[in-house]
C-alpha cells in the first residue's frame, strides 16, 4: 500500500546509512513501491565509509582531493619499489624481491590501514605502540613506510583516505544540505 500526499515524499535532505550497498538498494526499492501514487525524492543513502567520503572536505575548486584506492595503492607499490627488505625486515624481509610484489603488499599494507581507521587510527597512533608492544619494531616500521606513502600522495596534491575519514570522523561535520542522518543497522529488509 503506497503513502498517500498530494506531494511526493521529500526525502532529499536525510541521509541514511546503512551497512551495505545492497541494503540500500533494498530500502531504495521499497521507498519507490511505497510511494508509487505520489513519487519520492529519495535520501542519500551510503555505507559507514561512505559517509566519511561525502562528508570529507573539498579544496577550493569543490573537487575532492582525496587521493582514490588506484592513487594509494600507486602510492604504497613506489613506497615498496624503492624500499630495501634490509631497512624493513620485519614487513619486506619475506620477499626475496619486494619490488616485484610491491602492489599485493601494498594492498595489504592498505588493508591494514582501512582496518586501523575503522578505530581512529593510523599506523602513527601511539596507541599502536602501547596496545602491543611486542610488535613496536613492527609498528615503527609500518609507520615508516606509511608516512613515506603520505608523502607521495602530497606531492601530487592528494590527501591519505583514511586519513581523511578519521579528521571528518572527528569533526562530526554532515554533509553538505543534510539535515538529518539516519542509522539503520539492517542488512536485508523484509518487504514492507
Amino acid at each position: 500500500t503506497g503513502l498517500s500526499s498530494a506531494r511526493p515524499l521529500d526525502l532529499s535532505t536525510c541521509l541514511v546509512v546503512l551497512p551495505t550497498a545492497g541494503a540500500a538498494r533494498r530500502l531504495r526499492a521499497e521507498l519507490l513501491v511505497c510511494s508509487s501514487d505520489t513519487g519520492v525524492l529519495p535520501p542519500l543513502m551510503t555505507t559507514p565509509m561512505g559517509l566519511l567520503s561525502l562528508a570529507a572536505e573539498a579544496d577550493e575548486t569543490g573537487t575532492t582531493t582525496v587521493a582514490s584506492r588506484p592513487d594509494s595503492l600507486r602510492a604504497w607499490a613506489d613506497v615498496i619499489v624503492n624500499s630495501s627488505a634490509e631497512k624493513y625486515p620485519l614487513l619486506l624481509g619475506g620477499f626475496p624481491d619486494p619490488a616485484a610484489v610491491a602492489f599485493r603488499v601494498g594492498e595489504s599494507l592498505a588493508a591494514v590501514c582501512a582496518v586501523l581507521a575503522e578505530a581512529g587510527l593510523t599506523p602513527s597512533s601511539p596507541e599502536l605502540l602501547r596496545a602491543s608492544p611486542l610488535d613496536e619494531d613492527r609498528w615503527r616500521e609500518m609507520e615508516a613506510l606509511y608516512r613515506r606513502q603520505r608523502k607521495i600522495l602530497q606531492a601530487v596534491g592528494l590527501r591519505e583516505a583514511q586519513a581523511v575519514h578519521i579528521a571528518t570522523a572527528q569533526a562530526g561535520t554532515p554533509p553538505p544540505k543534510i539535515w538529518r542522518i539516519i542509522v539503520a543497522g539492517v542488512t536485508d529488509l523484509s518487504p514492507l
